[in-house]
């Protein structure tokens, strides 16, 4: 799969003359959002870099932010670091509880990449057909990359809100279970983008942009289970979503308890539960920034109650989870939690998570 440059290029100067006439400033903020976004797929794939400034001079003035409403906050409107803290130290105590441990992964079974999309295809289909539709058509157009670009760099989903349209690259080397799901993953964002795309932009904030992605990508392991694909594989696929997860609640915990210093120098300094947590992942690295790890902490946590659900009621499932994503930026925090059945107590204390660890799949290899 690849992206077509030629047509990436001619999409980067007719944005940049959409961005010359525009005629006002939220117009222009918009465009620019997406020439921006643009110019970072264009650069991914050719190491050409655009200067930003150069847009701002097409544009014959200069560019301001449209200031956004809305609280910052992650999942709970003026909520503070301690429910967080609190919250990551039980999470902490569910993993050290079920005896959560790291597996090695190893490639095992390789697909073809038409076979791999053919599975890509069939699980979208299975799902909801306007999903398989939106990502067969995505393909189909060009606009998916699989290219090896960063280190520990899996993917990346670019919405280009002007074009109404999502660029995907994913840093696949070998079609298997694990770099399926993250494909999926980056498609369960362009999901997002296109149910989300006509929410005014002084309310899009996107507390909630990770739920999509981890619901997809979750899913994606329980039919590739279901369908004997290669249990082993992803028996591995699912150890490796665990193990994402706490590395984030890891960085919860370190980075909202204020009496631990914001730069570790001696490991044996830090505290027990964080200790244990870094044993069981098998690393020593803290994911640095605190919002990043709040947000794909619980929007993995509210998209495995999703997929929790779509196990007993699929088509109820699917109602609430369209329901959730095209609500996001247009009621409170509060109420789209209510959507999904959750509150700020279940939230801190996951049943679903701790029934998930426990599972004897997980445990079994």
């Amino acid at each position: 799969m690849f992206i077509d440059i030629n047509n990436l290029s001619d999409e980067i100067n007719q944005m940049i003359t959409k961005l010359r006439i525009a005629k006002t400033e939220s117009e222009q903020s918009k465009i620019y959002d997406s020439l921006i976004n643009l110019s970072e797929v264009y650069y991914l794939l050719t190491g050409y870099d655009y200067d930003a400034n150069y847009f701002k001079i097409a544009s014959d003035r200069p560019l301001r932010k449209v200031k956004k409403i809305g609280s910052n906050n992650i999942i709970f409107d003026n909520i503070k670091d301690s429910y967080y803290l609190d919250a990551s130290k039980n999470i902490l105590t569910i993993y050290r509880d079920t005896n959560f441990k790291t597996f090695h992964y190893e490639d095992r079974k390789i697909f073809k990449m038409s076979d791999g999309l053919d599975i890509i295809y069939d699980f979208f289909n299975k799902y909801n057909h306007k999903y398989y539709k939106l990502i067969k058509d995505m393909i189909y157009h060009n606009q998916v990359a699989t290219k090896p670009i960063y280190d520990n760099f899996k993917g990346i989903c670019y919405n280009i809100s002007v074009l109404k349209k999502s660029y995907i690259i994913c840093n696949i080397k070998n079609i298997n279970i694990y770099d399926l799901s993250s494909l999926i993953h980056e498609f369960g964002h362009a999901i997002y983008s296109n149910e989300v795309d006509n929410v005014p932009q002084q309310k899009s904030i996107n507390h909630f942009h990770e739920v999509s992605s981890m619901y997809f990508m979750k899913l994606f392991l329980n039919y590739s289970f279901e369908n004997n694909l290669s249990n082993s594989d992803t028996i591995i696929a699912y150890n490796l979503f665990y193990r994402a997860l706490l590395n984030r609640f890891i960085g919860v915990r370190y980075y909202t308890d204020h009496k631990l210093p914001k730069t570790i120098v001696d490991l044996k300094l830090l505290p027990k539960d964080i200790d244990i947590a870094l044993l069981q992942t098998k690393s020593n690295n803290i994911t640095l920034d605190k919002n990043d790890n709040l947000n794909y902490a619980y929007g993995s946590l509210i998209a495995l109650y999703f997929a929790d659900q779509y196990k007993n009621d699929s088509q109820e499932t699917r109602i609430n989870f369209i329901n959730f994503i095209s609500k996001i930026g247009k009621i409170s925090n509060k109420e789209m939690l209510n959507i999904c059945g959750l509150n700020q107590k279940e939230l801190a204390n996951p049943k679903v998570l701790k029934k998930e660890l426990k599972n004897h799949v997980l445990n079994k290899w």
